[in-house]
């Protein structure tokens, strides 16, 4: 088993990866001087998330079928900072018409439950 040192930690649960991961994408907006906004993280965490997902398959490739040690699939694979920021740079999700579209739909469901919870009699 490996371990690796995330902040104190010397492992990390999958249950910590999304705080991890938004903690992170929250201090390059900062040092970029990028506005941080619940929406920009939450954004650049499922995006990075999908990132993730699909390096951790293709090493997983990499070690099961063609060979390649896991240590070297995982070296070779790794997704760098600089990557990260580059993503963090270049993507804007009030651009992605398909992230607005599922983000203004969950939006509009909290609105509709929030008014059905409230127990507004009229019909507004």
């Amino acid at each position: 088993m490996t371990f690796y040192r995330y902040g104190d930690n010397y492992h990390c649960g999958l249950g910590e990866i999304e705080g991890l991961t938004k903690e992170l994408i929250k201090k390059l907006c900062e040092k970029q001087s990028i506005a941080v906004i619940d929406n920009l993280i939450n954004f650049n965490y499922r995006l990075l998330s999908e990132k993730i997902s699909t390096k951790a398959i293709h090493n997983h490739k990499l070690n099961q079928v063609d060979g390649i040690s896991r240590n070297r699939a995982a070296y070779e694979g790794c997704i760098k900072p600089r990557n990260i920021l580059e993503h963090l740079m270049t993507e804007n999700p009030y651009q992605n018409r398909d992230y607005y579209a599922v983000d203004l739909k969950a939006r509009l469901k909290t609105h509709f439950r929030r008014k059905a919870g409230s127990g507004a009699s009229n019909n507004e």
